[in-house]
């Protein structure tokens, strides 16, 4: 699908959250590093410039920026012209998006082209040992980064036999704005129940989800608390949520949590109100 201007035109921003803010973190997740964005972003919105005005206005040292500009190249989305200085030029925001999701999408087709030869050899190799020597409860795992944690959060979805319980800030699940995740959980065939803080009566989850699954109450446990329960079986939660932090969850089976967390949802949902436009 090819991105055009007016999808990449957000109506949600986080608090005190500028657009350039918005789209340094969001090219982040496009695979540039931070100066790599910056030397990015200054170069669309500026003319042609030379390496040495690039590093004096944006307080790169001049060897990195060197090195920025190369690293830009090669993924396509800088022009250099000849001549003495050379000057940089950015290609167009929308055609960049472009080419950095198409080169996102051909490495991920390299990878799944390798996947099946690496199964093969991996079922050559001899077990050491049986399954009885497996851990069957109380297990965990740490989950990082908004693409695994992602991932992990449809895996479950994907697997629910009854049903889900979710609890979070509505700043929390903003982070999920721009991924599939609410369209995982809006398709799935399963029992629903979302608890949100939200002072906002109309949050964006209750316009992507039937906003009779969905209940607000009073933030009282901290606006970066968010968990996923399934079939009281496994639970997903944040440990941490902080927009300077990459993002990180515990992932785990352990009956002593699921049924704490569990409790604490019940008793919330049974206080918590309907929003003023569910059905």
């Amino acid at each position: 699908m090819e991105v055009t201007k007016s999808t990449l035109k957000s109506d949600i921003l986080l608090d005190d959250e500028t657009p350039y803010d918005s789209l340094l973190t969001s090219l982040l997740e496009f695979g540039l590093t931070q100066n790599q964005a910056r030397v990015y972003l200054f170069l669309s919105k500026n003319t042609s410039k030379s390496a040495p005005e690039i590093s004096n206005s944006l307080k790169i040292p001049r060897t990195e920026t060197y090195h920025l500009l190369n690293g830009l190249q090669s993924k396509g989305i800088t022009i250099a012209a000849f001549g003495k200085p050379t000057k940089f030029q950015a290609v167009p925001f929308d055609k960049s998006i472009n080419i950095l999701v198409n080169n996102e999408r051909s490495r991920i087709d390299e990878l799944e082209k390798k996947s099946l030869y690496m199964i093969s050899q991996w079922n050559m190799i001899p077990d050491t040992e049986t399954d009885d020597t497996l851990i069957i409860e109380n297990r965990f795992q740490i989950v990082q980064g908004k693409i695994s944690i992602v991932g992990k959060l449809n895996q479950l979805i994907s697997s629910t036999k009854k049903d889900v319980l979710l609890l979070g800030s509505e700043k929390a699940f903003m982070k999920f704005y721009h991924t599939d995740f609410i369209d995982t959980l809006k398709n799935a065939n399963i029992n629903r129940k979302i608890l949100v803080s939200s002072n906002n009566n109309n949050p964006f989850i209750v316009d992507k989800l039937p906003a009779k699954y969905i209940k607000r109450f009073d933030d009282t446990l901290g606006e970066n608390l968010w968990f996923l329960i399934k079939d009281c079986e496994e639970i997903l939660f944040f440990i941490k949520n902080n927009e300077n932090e990459e993002m990180l969850a515990v992932w785990t089976d352990s009956k002593t949590m699921l049924n704490s967390m569990k409790l604490l949802f019940n008793m919330i949902w049974k206080k918590a109100k309907q929003f003023e436009n569910s059905q």
